[in-house]
């Protein structure tokens, strides 16, 4: 959690082995939900340290829907800060483990930065 709170923002993948590929890319600053959708509680917990989210998702449909809804969501309450990466390159939906391994960090970084996140 110290990561997040240095960071001031958390970044939110679907399931366990994105986010251990996020960490060991140090993207320490990583969780995941271990399914489709951010719950309340997960939500709760979370805002203890930051109100900035970046939703790093599967690039497949299933993700993508899923990053619609939590972003939906997130952005109902006015203080949180969202940006939504989608994991598509080229035309091919990856997932962040996948994506990480084929390209590293740097463009997953890139479009973090752009949206004013410092890394």
């Amino acid at each position: 959690m110290k990561n997040i709170f240095e960071k001031d923002y958390i970044i939110i993948v679907e399931g366990q082995t994105d986010v251990i590929a996020c960490h060991k890319f140090g993207l320490s600053n990583t969780v995941g939900v271990m399914g489709t959708a951010l719950t309340n509680d997960a939500i709760s917990k979370i805002t203890r340290f930051t109100r900035r989210f970046v939703l790093l998702f599967d690039g497949d449909k299933s993700g993508r829907n899923a990053a619609k809804t939590s972003r939906e969501y997130l952005l109902k309450h006015k203080d949180y800060e969202v940006i939504d990466i989608p994991l598509i390159y080229k035309g091919t939906p990856y997932d962040p483990d996948d994506f990480l391994n084929k390209f590293g960090p740097k463009k997953i970084i890139t479009s973090i930065e752009k949206k004013g996140f410092k890394f």
